[in-house]
């Protein structure tokens, strides 16, 4: 008799235990939860980190959801509720038995490439057939807002009948690349004081054949080289100076004033390709 009531016990623990199993994966979150709650919450498991804004910093996990604008400097009224319907739009997917967050690649990939680590996607079912919208927030090219922007402008399509397709991309692989050339390029303008033959150079560059790389304009160019020496030392002691081509700067002025194209498909480089743009879109 005694073994049969331990049998009993021990089934009703074991049941009660896979209840609060349930629970926990389907528990939708609050206001006051933290964001250790996130990072933990069995819905999230595998991916958590990819729900929150950053990639390169810690976060303070007894800081309660109250408090995720802080998370999110570059944007302005962030509604927690709104951000919450998101989150517990997932867990509930979750808890559903629906696979919400997709990898895009595969480990081989992410260790060839560590750009592609922290990417993926969210998938907020519709109907089926149905027309798709894919969300791409933004965040200052410094995070990624997905639970400002991209879950909740997934959660609203859904509601429209629309299944919306949430793709996570990080915005130091998709736009920074850019901005830093376009900075560079910046930098090398035309300011008041350039050597004088800057002006010689450029009307080289006007004659020469496009479309040509950057590499075979420096070779082509009759200047393609900056001396430079001390007041206090003869020009004997003048040397190269390789971090600053002439020809690459007058290139890149010349793509300012809008004389030449340059490809920012990809970071400049001796291979970028050169062209002329047509006088109508000069």
């Amino acid at each position: 008799m005694l073994n049969s009531i331990k049998s009993v016990l021990l089934a009703s623990l074991l049941v009660l235990s896979d209840m609060s199993v349930g629970r926990s994966e389907s528990r939708n979150l609050s206001p006051t939860n933290t964001i250790g709650d996130i990072l933990r919450h069995p819905a999230f498991s595998g991916y958590a980190p990819r729900v929150l804004p950053w990639d390169d910093r810690r976060y303070d996990e007894d800081m309660t959801l109250n408090g995720l604008q802080k998370l999110l400097p570059y944007h302005s009224a962030v509604d927690v509720q709104t951000v919450l319907g998101g989150l517990n739009r997932i867990i509930d997917d979750v808890a559903g038995g629906h696979q919400v967050f997709y990898d895009i690649y595969s480990d081989e990939e992410k260790r060839a490439d560590p750009t592609k680590q922290n990417t993926g996607l969210f998938f907020f079912r519709g109907k089926p057939g149905a027309p798709f919208a894919i969300v791409s927030p933004g965040g200052g090219f410094a995070y990624v807002g997905s639970v400002h922007e991209g879950f909740r402008d997934a959660r609203t399509a859904h509601y429209r009948d629309l299944g919306a397709r949430y793709l996570l991309l990080s915005e130091t692989t998709l736009r920074l690349p850019v901005l830093k050339d376009l900075k560079r390029m910046w930098m090398h303008r035309q300011v008041e004081g350039e050597h004088p033959q800057m002006a010689e150079l450029r009307q080289c560059l006007r004659r020469a054949t496009y479309p040509a790389t950057i590499e075979s304009l420096v070779r082509s160019m009759p200047i393609n080289g900056i001396f430079t020496h001390s007041r206090t030392e003869g020009r004997s002691s003048a040397r190269h100076v390789t971090e600053c081509n002439p020809v690459f700067s007058a290139v890149m002025q010349m793509a300012i004033r809008g004389e030449l194209d340059v490809d920012l498909a990809n970071s400049l480089s001796p291979s970028t390709i050169v062209t002329r743009r047509n006088a109508a879109h000069a």
